[in-house]
């Protein structure tokens, strides 16, 4: 899952702020950056389940690399059934 962002973002701030989520459920994964730190790519440990819903979080407290604040907001998707071919 990537996430782009108009302005690169404090590493650490954004481990502690991006989430995936199931229900209340948080769900594990890494993250790598790219070179200038504009997109995070998240990888959930284990596969997601099938007909699922999920939410990724960003919380307001999520800070750029330099410094200013982002507003927050959850995007929702939902898997579907059967694996990739």
């Amino acid at each position: 899952i990537s996430l782009l962002f108009s302005h690169a973002l404090d590493e650490n701030s954004a481990k502690q702020h991006i989430s995936l989520m199931t229900g209340n459920q948080v769900v594990n994964l890494s993250m790598t950056f790219n070179g200038s730190g504009t997109t995070v790519t998240l990888f959930p440990v284990g596969l997601l389940a099938n007909q699922t819903t999920y939410r990724i979080v960003i919380s307001e407290n999520l800070k750029g690399k330099n410094g200013n604040p982002f507003a927050g907001t959850e995007v929702q998707f939902e898997t579907l059934v059967g694996g990739l071919t």
